[in-house]
């Protein structure tokens, strides 16, 4: 069997620079976005598969180094870096950087017929929110006689046999 470990960007923002690792044994691979044939990106969601150029968002998947022993792997993987330039800081001459959303709740008018045991008053903001996915993030991919078969549990099963079926 052959393992994967997604090395993943460390900025929010920027272009890669590229990925570092260490001397690894030929049965070990660094796969980056110049080594997926064809377009880097699934089916219908325009995205890339791997970063190509522009970083954007951390934690953005950079590369996959894959091999065959599990443990190897990840120590080889915790000893890579993923280099970023021309990096944007989080915040500029002091000011902190503006909210995606900035929800204001106004609650001065009480309803007297309410029985609420609290009011909340007050302005509330919050930064990004992402989407948690309850798909497993792995997959079994096996060739036999020419022929591929990939076993992941997604919600996606058509976007990614049209993703595959491209190749």
């Amino acid at each position: 069997m052959i393992h994967a470990v997604i090395l993943r960007s460390p900025s929010k923002n920027g272009r890669l620079a590229g990925i570092k690792c260490p001397k690894m044994p030929n049965s070990y691979t660094l796969i980056t976005a110049k080594d997926i044939p064809g377009v880097n990106e699934p089916d219908d969601f325009h995205i890339p598969i791997l970063i190509d150029d522009l970083i954007s968002y951390k934690g953005e998947p950079a590369g996959i180094i894959s091999g065959p022993d599990l443990i190897k792997l990840e120590n080889f993987a915790a000893n890579c870096t993923v280099e970023v330039k021309d990096q944007i800081p989080d915040s500029v001459s002091g000011t902190e950087p503006e909210a995606f959303a900035k929800i204001i709740y106004n609650t001065n008018e009480q309803n007297e017929s309410s029985n609420a045991l609290l009011i909340a008053s007050g302005s509330y903001t919050t930064g990004i929110q992402e989407h948690w996915y309850s798909e497993t993030h792995g997959a079994i991919a096996q060739f036999t006689n020419g022929n591929l078969t990939l076993q992941t549990a997604t919600q996606w099963p058509m976007n990614v046999k049209r993703s595959l079926a491209r190749f």
